[in-house]
């Protein structure tokens, strides 16, 4: 069977796995900047309740109050694409740090694609995948941050966002759980989302946020989930601090990713160097999928296999696989790349998994009967700097796995 799991953001992903980020702790871009005029969030921005009523009404102010957050690499190129949402009056946008890592610039513009002005940074979490933005206005809508932040099992719930460049799409779920990891909660929704919805909203039944849309598990049976919104608060309050996101951007990414000897093999693989930064973005990702993978009951059995391909070229890699079970091998690719296909073959030859979708971050699920040496194939299929650095990973899926 074939299955992606993937941020949600569409040049794209993560770039998240998502997947991008730093799991061994919190780092905030912080400045002073006399940029930003000093204003204070309305004291209702968190603790008001919405009044929305009804299913429509929850659409339009989703609508009004979502934009679109459009990452540029240092040509000035869009890289990849995400949702926001102004959760205050005078500007603050909450995101995913998945999808503004690695930008060099930000494009914020409404639904209906009119611009919005200058963008600051003010805060960002990357062990949670959040960002805030702000933008210099005086009142706008927005919406509310709900006071507790909590979802229950069974709970309705509505997500906004941009689903594969379908601006202002608007759907409808339920909880099917929460999840704890680490410092990291989770909210695990039946809505649909897709690559572009990055960011977006989660409203509850009474139209308030209670999760930031991160991620799913395409052909996973409705398996979406959110960050909880109860970490914006704090970011929120950080506010004085914002700083031009283009003097933020400088920020050399850095990177705690342990790598370790394990099962995945090197296989054939493009003579050609790249710089150390094409690591780094490779790793970025990792590390923000990583938290996910665990959540859904993954360990790591082995380090990242790196290589680099040329447009329209394939390298292969042996793959060991120790013990019979379940498996999940993830693909990224650097932000020069926007389709990368992965699949993988047993003894015999034959396709076990595939994942050819446009996606620069292919995920296979493979279920091993028995142990063995198997062989996966890597074709980068768009790549506009030759060559293209991807990185790939296995992991195994735990006996605690949720079901």
């Amino acid at each position: 069977m074939s299955g992606v799991f993937s941020p949600l953001h569409r040049t794209w992903l993560i770039r998240g796995a998502v997947a991008v980020t730093v799991l061994v702790g919190v780092a905030t871009w912080l400045a002073n900047s006399s940029g930003v005029p000093p204003a204070d969030a309305r004291s209702g921005d968190v603790q008001q309740a919405s009044r929305v009523a009804t299913v429509s009404e929850i659409a339009e102010i989703a609508r009004r109050a979502s934009v679109q957050v459009v990452a540029i690499d240092s040509r000035g190129e869009p890289m990849k694409q995400g949702t926001g949402f102004f959760v205050s009056a005078d500007g603050l946008i909450a995101t995913n740090y998945h999808v503004i890592n690695d930008a060099r610039a930000l494009r914020v513009q409404t639904l209906d694609g009119d611009p919005l002005s200058e963008v600051y940074l003010v805060a960002t979490d990357p062990t949670r995948d959040l960002a805030m933005l702000r933008i210099e206005r005086v009142s706008g809508p927005f919406l509310h941050v709900a006071a507790q932040a909590m979802a229950a099992t069974g709970d309705p719930v509505y997500v906004m966002g941009n689903p594969l460049g379908q601006v202002g799409t608007f759907s409808t779920g339920v909880v099917s759980a929460t999840r704890e990891l680490r410092d990291r909660e989770l909210i695990q929704i039946t809505a649909p989302i897709s690559p572009g919805s990055s960011g977006g909203p989660v409203l509850n039944g009474a139209g308030d946020v209670i999760g930031v849309a991160t991620l799913n598990l395409r052909d996973g049976q409705n398996m979406n989930f959110a960050v909880s919104a109860r970490y914006l608060p704090a970011m929120m309050a950080e506010k004085a601090n914002a700083v031009l996101f283009a003097e933020a951007a400088r920020v050399p990414v850095q990177s705690n990713e342990v790598r370790s000897s394990g099962a995945v093999e090197t296989g054939v693989i493009a003579t050609e160097s790249r710089n150390e930064e094409f690591n780094a973005e490779i790793d970025s990702q990792f590390v923000a999928g990583n938290s996910i993978v665990r959540a859904i009951g993954y360990v790591s059995e082995g380090r990242i296999v790196r290589g680099y391909l040329k447009q329209g070229n394939v390298n292969r890699h042996s793959v060991e696989l120790d013990r019979a079970g379940t498996y999940l091998i993830q693909a990224y690719c650097d932000n020069d790349c926007s389709q990368l296909d992965l699949s993988i073959r047993d003894a015999s030859d034959s396709v076990i998994d595939s994942d050819k979708g446009a996606t620069d971050d292919p995920v296979l699920v493979v279920i091993a009967s028995v142990p063995g040496r198997y062989v996966m194939r890597v074709a980068m299929l768009s790549c506009t700097v030759s060559p293209c650095a991807y990185g790939v990973r296995l992991y195994r899926a735990t006996r605690s796995r949720p079901q």
